[in-house]
């Protein structure tokens, strides 16, 4: 298997002092990519999102 390399910091070449990530396993691969998968599942959008921050704000006053 080849190493996969994700940049943290965008598309392209990574930029002096951008963070790197280099994963060289099949079991580290998967753990990544479910991380994404889950975070990308569990987000909120559009007038959802705006509501939830609303929520926060009026808490934090």
């Amino acid at each position: 298997m080849r190493a996969r390399r994700f940049l943290f910091a965008g598309a392209g070449p990574c930029p002096p002092g951008a963070e790197e990530l280099w994963i060289d396993d099949a079991a580290s691969v998967d753990t990544y990519a479910r991380t994404w998968r889950t975070l990308r599942e569990s987000a909120v959008y559009g007038t959802d999102a705006r509501n939830l921050i609303s929520a926060a704000r009026r808490t934090l006053r």
